[in-house]
């Protein structure tokens, strides 16, 4: 459960702040692009540092 409260509150100061980013520049377009590359990288790069620290935890304890 608290993993998925982790991914949940990375996930939302990572789109508020790539928002902020792209609301701030001229290349709106490309930034709304970046920013859906962005959230989609760090919602993979949470999840997979989730599942490995389960299964380090798994075997530590």
């Amino acid at each position: 459960m608290k993993d998925w409260v982790q991914i949940i509150i990375g996930l939302l100061v990572l789109g508020i702040t790539l928002f902020l980013l792209g609301k701030y520049s001229p290349l709106q377009m490309l930034n709304w692009f970046t920013a859906i590359i962005g959230i989609v990288v760090g919602t993979a790069a949470l999840m997979y540092t989730c599942v490995n620290w389960g299964k380090y935890l798994g075997h530590t304890l």
